[in-house]
């Protein structure tokens, strides 16, 4: 095996040829090679072989020995020139033969032989042989060769393959001498390869079956587990000679087998939901699901397509149920709106006068088994208590209808929002519960060159203020918030600290101007200069400091002093004893001298003598004259000035000594080395820091002093003097000049500030909160000056005022808070009430808003007259009274005088006028938009029922009864007019309305007296595609039986019955529908009805004569059919115009009129244009009553006993025949399937329940010699 490590190489050593020892070999071919056993490793010992070469008559035989090595002597190779040992030996051979050796045999034929000995071993021998001619050896298989020509060199000869080959190789060949001197064909014989048609392609979930793929092989398709071949397709193929398979141009498909689709067998309100695989296909997995509200029952829920095209489970199908919710409790004090408690199903609760209903007002029957919203309680009072107040109270504590409280807050807080709320008709509140904030101050502001210390402005806080560095407060140090929202006292002032004026400097000028005035306060600056001969002897600039003292001592100005300028040898000096500024010196010689230089010197401004010092010749040796002493200077060395007279200088502090420190007097009177100078100290350029100026400098040296002045904008927090000292150093440090900040001014109260900037030059903007007023209006913009303080006092913001709301008569206000956003209501005395329920707030321009009410009386409306009477009274307010009267002969039934109460309802019954010889009640009149009063009369018992025109519905009893005492039961209806559709009129029901908070308009309707619900909804919402939610209620004769427990009065005083087989076969029903708003005449017939399932099969018959078929479950416990088309006939252009709808079915419910004899069969179509439809069972029905009813009769008890009879012999006759069946079973699906081998058939028929047991019904498939039987119990 070639495998790939560092590189590729085989795992096991390649494969060696070796040439075998043949036993009279023969050999027929015209050339050839012998090679020696081993070859061409060494030959084996003991070892004899042999071969004849058999050549064509006439042709002799050429022998080449291209090389041999034996053992000589003991292996030996013979050739013999015939046919075998016994011809005459042409050569032996023996030893090594290093050069070729070539022989000749005088016949066509020689034979050869090798013999080795037990001994030594060595390579062998290697010989050629040939004839002089080309020979055919190995025609090719499947082959054969044509066109051969003759056998000598120049001879041609054609290959060629039989029928089913194709030829691998050349088909010619030409016999050529090749340089090793054999004759042979030039190019190898071919062969002939049988022709492939391939691997054929296996089909899609199948496989294929083949011993071969070459021509005329057959194979054979087969498909998996639960496919089948396509019909139109070959089963098997034969590969034909062009390479191809037979069936190429229609390749073999394994198709899925199908089952049949279920929508048909699954039950009402049941859908499915593919789990796996392709809907309908074998393997396929499909689970059942119910609608939302509906849960599945007891079977299977998953269905399997089998391999033989059944469902697995569909025998045994569960059913969907509705969910229930369970019975909603009534509240205590309150009414709940509602019978049912299934899905869907919606209960509304009403709360009795003057109490309040917290919770949910409807709640609905979920798909989860539970009512919606929270539990419905009644409260006494129309309102919640009100929502408290943080920090305040609520005064007041009625919570009935117009009910009114009254918000307050504590002392310190004052209200934001609505202060009155009045008890609504909703049973809220109005407007929403204000709140109570802390009265605030705000931020009292900083004083100028000061802070205010303290984060807290409301009600009670305490700031407190300082005074920054070089400061003293003026004024309270502290305030207080008070309870108007103003500060306790007013903002101190910082008054800047003053030091003692410096006075003047005999001898010297203070400066003065704009920049350094004479008022010498805290940061103020002096400079000091010294007049002309004067110097000054201290600090130029003096600053006041925050301790109200001068940094610095006040300087003094001294005469300039030229310092003593000595007296040279023999020389008088004359002239002023003093050496200041302007001091003149003059020189004269002793006696013998003559004066070299000037006479006179003068002191000049710089503190220097002019010219240099004369000298007097003539001078006695060894005395050298007062070298004199330089200013700011000392000496040393005494008075006499004699030979080596040593004198030794020195300066003050604060100069530099320029010279000789030391002198000696030398013998030529003269002092060594120069005269010293004391020069001051340079301290160096001391610089000019960022955004500041020199505004004064005399001088770098000791004793000078500089000013700093920062830019406009800025100020510094150091000192902004400098002075040189006696070390060279500036005291101090450069000032460092920062931006002028007049710090955060802070909030107003009852106001906003807008800015964030406080440096020089910004400004800040205030405003008032809506409802309060500025004061001081011209303060509304501050701007930060130079001196870091803000130019004017912020603004304060008052809250507005409205005056006293207008009073109405019979009541009151309620409130006393006038200030903006309070609002103040309106109470009427007992007896009189609100026109409207108004609330005043104080708007923000200082008025009140809202309408002024008006107490009124109390209105109990028109309480009408009696027919046949009349009345005394035309007022109706609060505590009037009216009288009735009849005329002759009628007598008054009622209460003859009624009084209007406070509550708006007049005392006593209505009276009516009866006459005693009239036995009929009066004409009711036809409401409003209604249509004409349809019934039996006005007699005592009849009924008349009530319906609106289009686009209006009835409010009110849709059917009332004229009761024993001529009156009608009931209330008169009205037509409403709505933005929904009109719903359908229900009979027998009272409807009344309701704006509901999370539904909106709802129809609630009542059975009346005698009458149950058994069918619909018993609220309709209109929705917001003008449709109303639900179906109209059905009432029944009878009370709705409890199902939890029910005795036997009850069901037998209760409830009429209708019977479980009402839709019995061949029963007639006949009526009519609806269609474009006109009644269709029509009639069906039941034509199938299992009391086991339900399942009703009708023909209904329409007059076009279009014939429908109907199917559908009765539920006997709800008295309701649904059925749906299965199959039309009749005119195509009548069922497309009226029947195209793939949806049409008809819905109702089944009543039992009074007599328990008449069967009402009523509801309606699901279709466009469609309507109504009402249809009576014609002819009795047998009283088959619910197998739940616990009441049966002798032969319902017989027919229990003998139905489990027949069905266990009908069983065992099933078993007999599925015992004896020569075909397998197939299972019922309850669909029609066609077999045209046999004419078996299975069959359909809607009105067998597919799910029902076995023991229920069978349908058995068998010979065509035996019927199908259908048995069903």
């Amino acid at each position: 095996m070639c495998k790939l490590n560092s590189h590729l190489l085989f795992e096991a050593p390649a494969p060696t040829c070796q040439a075998q020892c043949p036993a009279n070999e023969e050999r027929s071919s015209s050339s050839g090679v012998i090679l020696s056993p081993g070859f061409p490793s060494n030959y084996p010992n003991s070892q004899t072989c042999s071969w004849l070469l058999h050549m064509v008559p006439g042709y002799t035989i050429n022998i080449y020995v291209e090389m041999f090595h034996s053992e000589k002597q003991f292996d030996e190779l013979e050739i013999f020139d015939g046919s075998s040992g016994q011809s005459p030996l042409l050569v032996a051979l023996s030893g090594n033969h290093s050069s070729q050796l070539n022989f000749t045999s005088k016949t066509n034929q020689l034979y050869l032989r090798w013999s080795t000995d037990h001994a030594t071993n060595k390579r062998g021998f290697k010989i050629r042989y040939s004839a002089a001619y080309c020979s055919i050896n190995d025609p090719p298989v499947n082959g054969g060769v044509v066109n051969r020509t003759k056998l000598r060199p120049g001879s041609r000869l054609q290959f060629y393959c039989n029928r089913g080959y194709r030829m691998i190789g050349s088909s010619n060949a030409t016999c050529r001498l090749h340089p090793n001197g054999l004759f042979q064909w030039d190019t190898p014989p071919p062969f002939c390869q049988a022709v492939s048609c391939g691997i054929p392609q296996s089909p899609g979930n199948g496989s294929f079956h083949a011993n071969q793929y070459t021509v005329g092989s057959h194979v054979s398709y087969h498909c998996n587990y639960g496919f089948h071949l396509d019909p139109g397709a070959q089963t098997s193929a034969v590969c034909l000679e062009d390479g191809s398979w037979s069936n190429a141009a229609s390749a073999p498909r394994c198709l899925a087998i199908h089952c049949p689709s279920i929508e048909g067998t699954l039950s009402d309100h049941m859908t499915s939901r593919l789990l796996s695989g392709r809907l309908g296909e074998f393997g396929s997995m499909v689970m059942l699901e119910c609608s939302t509200g509906y849960y599945l029952g007891v079977g299977h829920r998953t269905l399997c397509c089998l391999a033989n095209g059944t469902w697995e489970g569909s025998d045994d199908l569960a059913t969907c149920k509705i969910i229930s919710c369970g019975e909603l409790p009534s509240p205590p004090f309150g009414t709940k709106l509602g019978t049912l408690t299934t899905f869907g199903a919606t209960a509304i609760f009403v709360c009795n006068h003057g109490y309040t209903l917290v919770g949910s007002h409807v709640r609905e029957c979920g798909a989860n088994g539970l009512w919606s919203g929270t539990e419905t309680r009644c409260l006494a009072g129309h309102c919640d208590s009100p929502d408290p107040i943080v920090n305040g109270h609520i005064s007041g504590d009625g919570s009935s209808y117009r009910d009114t409280v009254v918000y307050q807050c504590m002392l310190g807080y004052r209200l934001i929002g609505t202060s009155v709320r009045i008890c609504q008709q909703d049973h809220r509140w109005s407007g929403t519960t204000p709140v109570c904030v802390p009265i605030t101050c705000g931020h009292p502001g900083n004083p100028g060159n000061g802070r205010t210390n303290g984060s807290e402005f409301n009600l009670n806080d305490v700031v407190n203020f300082t005074c920054n560095r070089g400061y003293i407060l003026s004024g309270n140090s502290r305030a207080q918030c008070r309870l108007n929202g103003q500060w306790s006292s007013p903002l101190p002032v910082c008054k800047v600290v003053n030091c003692s004026d410096p006075g003047h400097v005999e001898n010297g000028v203070r400066q003065s101007g704009q920049r350094y005035p004479e008022v010498f306060s805290y940061g103020v600056t002096v400079a000091i200069h010294c007049k002309r001969g004067f110097y000054l002897l201290g600090s130029a600039l003096l600053t006041c400091q925050h301790d109200g003292r001068a940094d610095r001592p006040i300087p003094r100005c001294l005469a300039i002093s030229c310092g003593d300028p000595g007296v040279p040898p023999n020389t008088v000096v004359s002239g002023t004893n003093s050496w200041t500024y302007g001091s003149v010196l003059q020189y004269s010689c002793l006696p013998g001298g003559v004066l070299v230089g000037n006479a006179t010197r003068h002191c000049q401004e710089d503190g220097t003598w002019s010219g240099p010092p004369p000298y007097c010749t003539g001078v006695s040796p060894g005395i050298c004259g007062d070298p004199g002493m330089p200013p700011h200077g000392a000496r040393l060395g005494g008075e006499e000035f004699k030979t080596k007279s040593l004198l030794r200088f020195s300066c003050e502090a604060g100069y530099n000594l320029i010279g000789s420190a030391e002198r000696t007097c030398l013998h030529n009177s003269t002092w060594s080395g120069t005269q010293p100078v004391c020069q001051a100290v340079s301290c160096g350029n001391p610089g000019t820091p960022a955004h500041s100026r020199i505004v004064f400098s005399d001088g770098i040296t000791f004793g000078s002093s500089v000013a700093y002045a920062c830019w406009d904008g800025f100020k510094t927090s150091g000192l902004t003097t400098r002075h040189c000292t006696t070390n060279g150093t500036w005291t101090g440090q450069p000032p460092d000049c920062t931006v002028i900040s007049c710090g955060d001014p802070g909030p107003v109260a009852n106001g906003i500030c807008l800015g964030s900037e406080f440096a020089f030059n910004h400004t800040v903007t205030y405003r008032c909160n809506p409802g309060h007023l500025m004061e001081l209006p011209g303060h509304s913009v501050l701007r930060c000056t130079k001196d870091g303080t803000w130019n004017q006092t912020k603004p304060s913001c008052k809250v507005i005022q409205c005056g006293t709301p207008p009073q109405v008569h019979h009541g009151k206000v309620e409130g006393t808070d006038h200030s903006w956003g309070s609002s103040v209501s309106y109470s009427c005395f007992h007896g009189y009430q609100m026109s409207t329920p108004a609330v005043l707030t104080c708007e923000g321009n200082g008025t009140w808003t809202g309408d002024v009410p008006q107490c009124l009386p109390v209105l109990c409306g028109d309480p009408g007259s009696p027919g046949g009477g009349f009345r005394e009274g035309n007022i109706f307010s609060y505590r009037s009274e009216v009288r009735f009267y009849c005329h002759t002969p009628y007598l008054l039934v009622g209460s003859a005088s009624r009084v209007c109460q406070a509550d708006g309802i007049w005392s006593g019954q209505q009276p009516a006028c009866i006459d005693p010889a009239f036995n009929n009640c009066r004409d009711p009149g036809t409401p409003a938009y209604g249509i004409p009063v349809m019934g039996q009369g006005f007699q005592v018992g009849s009924k008349i029922s009530f319906k609106c025109r289009k686009n209006y519905h009835i409010i009110g009893s849709t059917t009332r009864k004229c009761l024993e005492n001529l009156t009608w039961s009931g209330t008169q209806p009205e037509c409403i007019a709505h933005s929904c559709r009109q719903p359908e009129t229900p009979s027998n029901v009272d409807v009344r309305s309701m704006d509901l908070p999370t539904l909106g308009y709802t129809l609630i309707y009542t059975c009346q007296d005698g009458l149950y619900l058994a069918g619909g909804s018993e609220h309709r919402t209109c929705k917001s595609d003008g449709r109303w939610s639900g179906k109209p209620p059905l009432c029944k004769v009878g009370v709705k039986v409890n199902p939890k427990g029910r005795g036997e009065s009850d069901v037998q005083k209760n409830k009429i019955r209708v019977p479980v087989d009402v839709f019995s076969p061949n029963s007639e029903w006949s009526g009519f529908y609806e269609y474009l708003g006109k009644r269709q005449a029509t009639t069906f017939t039941v034509t199938g009805f299992n009391t086991t399932s339900g399942r009703v099969n009708v023909t209904l018959l329409e007059t076009s004569g279009v014939s429908i078929r109907l199917s559908g479950t009765y539920k006997s416990e709800e008295n309701q059919l649904l059925l749906k088309v299965y199959q039309v006939k009749g005119p195509t252009e009548h069922y497309y115009s009226k029947f195209k709808n793939d949806n049409w079915a008809v819905d109702g419910y089944v009543t039992a009129e009074s007599d328990q004899k008449t069967f009402v069969y009523q509801g309606h179509i699901h279709s466009k244009d469609f309507g109504k439809f009402h249809l009576t069972r014609q002819g009795p029905v047998t009283m088959a009553m619910d197998p739940s009813n616990p009441y049966t009769n002798s032969s319902s008890v017989a027919a229990a006993i003998l139905v489990p009879f027949f069905a266990l012999i009908l069983s065992g006759f099933a078993f007999y025949l599925y015992k004896h069946r020569t075909r397998p079973k197939v299972q019922f699906n309850g669909y029609v399937g066609h077999e045209s081998s046999n004419g078996q058939a299975s069959f359909e028929n809607p009105m067998y329940d597919t799910n029902m047991k076995p023991t229920e019904a069978k349908a058995v498939r068998f010979d065509t010699t035996l019927n199908t039987v259908c048995t069903v119990v």
